[in-house]
Formats: C-alpha cells, structure tokens, sequence
C-alpha cells in the first residue's frame, strides 16, 4: 500500500492535466509529436522540449500513453484500486478459517462465513483458484 501513496504523491504533485498528444506540422527535435498540459492559469503549454537523441527513440504511442496517464487519470485508477483492495479484505475477514468440532467431537475446518468446508469457494476464488 506504501507503493500507492508514492504514486498518489507524485500525481498529485504534477501538472494535473488534461493532457494532450499534439502531433507536429513539422519535425522538432527529430519528433513529429508533443505533449500539452495546461500551466497554472490553465493555458495549454508546450512540454519542455526533449535532446534530439531522446526524442528521436521515442514514438508516438509513446505520448500517447504518458498522455492519456495524465494525474487525475492515475489518481482514479489509484483510488478504485485502493477500494478493490479493501473489498477484498472484508471478504477475506469475512471468509476466513476456523476449526471447530463437531457432534461427535471430531475436528473440523470450515469457514466461518458461509459454513462451508475450508476452503470454501469464496476463499478459492480469492486465491485465484476455481
């Protein structure tokens, strides 16, 4: 989770976008495409330009992607992460092992959510399992 907040961090510290792919007239520096975000008065700006020898390496699916990962972008796919994460953890309390015996006095392991014999299906297919 540490990993997020980090990432949070960082898009939240950037320019928060929309970002845009802007496809050059004309070749600068050996690029035919720039990336557009807005500046602090929400003008768009020109990205800084890059040396010919990065510029000439990249391609333009490549400022398609930091594009389209603008801030609020990466913010939300953070944010539903983070509550998938949760979800799965309430369910993951919820279905949990517990051992208990039974009438006769054996012992059993069940889950202590749905009753069913552990593991039970909610539990497999929490682990990746069918």
């Amino acid at each position: 989770m540490e990993d997020l907040k980090e990432l949070s961090r960082i898009a939240e510290a950037a320019t928060p976008g929309p970002w845009e792919k802007y496809d050059l007239p004309v070749a600068v520096a050996n690029s035919n495409f720039t990336i557009h975000a807005p500046n602090a008065v929400g003008v768009p700006t020109w990205t800084t330009a890059l040396p010919p020898e990065i510029a000439s390496t990249l391609k333009a699916e490549d400022a398609e992607f930091v594009a389209t990962f603008d801030p609020p972008t990466v913010l939300a796919l953070l944010s539903r992460l983070e509550q998938a994460e949760q979800a799965v953890a309430r369910v993951s309390e919820y279905h949990r092992r517990e051992e208990v015996r039974d009438v006769f006095g054996d012992h059993q392991v069940r889950c202590a959510g749905c009753f069913e014999w552990w593991p039970c299906t909610t539990a497999r297919a929490l682990d990746g399992d069918r």
